[in-house]
């Protein structure tokens, strides 16, 4: 049974430290690497591979982890801003969405300042997934109001929706745990879960790269006529 266990978390494993390359693999296919509007998402997906890297590799104590987690958590978030901006057509909501991402940055940084994170890792982890999946909600529902763009050939549509069900089942499964007693069974049905939707998220990601190309391809046909 152990090394069943040892096996898919090999797996796994190795599974989290690819897969974030995939949506740049299709940008290739397509010839879209090099395009300024594809930026934030190969971004995204560098932030994970690296993040996934040190995770692996360097086999961190929890203290480690907990920093590693907080500060590519953060990199994400500001990625996921900037990009959600450019589907937010109400200027006061930009301007309020970059006004809370400096306060809640500054803050953190104040807390890692003071007393670390060995006190506020986890907790500040747990409130940067709220805050990514608010965010992404607010995107899906600006890019839904948008009577102007196809929904299902947005890419943000879809980054945000990946971003939003990964963050969504990761602090579902962390309130579950606080109500259940903890067993071996928990822990990997746990871990199935959340690797299960870590893929569906690059799974949304690929089809963010597909689309972000074909956009691309029918504004350049566009060009030409």
């Amino acid at each position: 049974m152990l090394r069943t266990g040892n096996q898919l978390l090999f797996i796994f494993s190795l599974v989290a430290i690819l897969l974030p390359l995939a949506p740049i693999a299709m940008l290739l296919v397509r010839e879209s690497i090099g395009r300024p509007r594809n930026i934030p998402l190969i971004i995204l997906c560098f932030i994970a591979f690296i993040r996934q890297i040190l995770l692996t590799a360097i086999t961190p104590t929890l203290a480690d982890s907990q920093f590693i987690n907080a500060v590519f958590n953060i990199a994400e978030l500001i990625v996921l801003a900037l990009l959600y901006q450019t589907v937010l057509r109400r200027k006061h909501i930009k301007q309020g969405l970059s006004l809370l991402l400096a306060v809640i940055l500054s803050t953190i940084i104040t807390m890692y300042a003071l007393e670390g994170l060995a006190v506020w890792g986890y907790s500040i982890e747990l409130f940067l997934s709220a805050f990514m999946l608010l965010i992404s909600l607010v995107a899906i529902y600006s890019v839904i109001a948008d009577e102007r763009s196809f929904i299902l050939h947005s890419p943000v549509f879809w980054i945000a929706s990946g971003t939003l069900c990964y963050h969504f089942i990761f602090l579902l499964g962390e309130g579950l745990k606080n109500y259940q007693l903890p067993s071996a069974n928990t822990e990997t049905e746990r871990f199935i879960l959340l690797a299960a939707v870590y893929m569906t998220r690059y799974v949304f990601y690929i089809v963010a790269a597909y689309f972000s190309a074909e956009e691309e391809n029918k504004e350049e046909i566009s060009d030409i006529y």
